[in-house]
This record gives structure tokens, sequence and C-alpha cells, in this order.
């Protein structure tokens, strides 16, 4: 499984996109061939994702 983590920065006096960056991790088939035996009993720890639009604004 693919988690994708997607950031643009928008200017939006001119409505233009002015940055974009992608982060992104996969989860290994075995820890969601564990998941499924285990009855969803397996925790997710969590994970860190980071991404850098720089720039002002939303």
């Amino acid at each position: 499984m693919e988690v994708k983590l997607i950031a643009k920065r928008i200017d939006f006096t001119t409505r233009k996109v002015t940055g974009t960056d992608v982060a992104f991790m996969v989860i290994g088939k075995d820890y969601l061939r564990k998941l499924n035996e285990q009855s969803s009993k397996l925790d997710f720890k969590g994970a860190e994702l980071s991404v850098k639009v720089p720039g002002k604004g939303t």
C-alpha cells in the first residue's frame, strides 16, 4: 500500500500554483499480511512524512 502526501502552494491573487512537493511511503506486504492475520489488532505506530514548499501564503 502506498501513502502519498501532496502539498501545493497557491497564490490566490494570480490563481496559480507556485510550488509543489510530494512525499510517499510504502507499507510492505508483510505488515499488511500480519494485520490481516491478526484481525486488525496490530497497531500501526504511525509515520512521519515531510514536504517543503517555500514561499508565503497558503
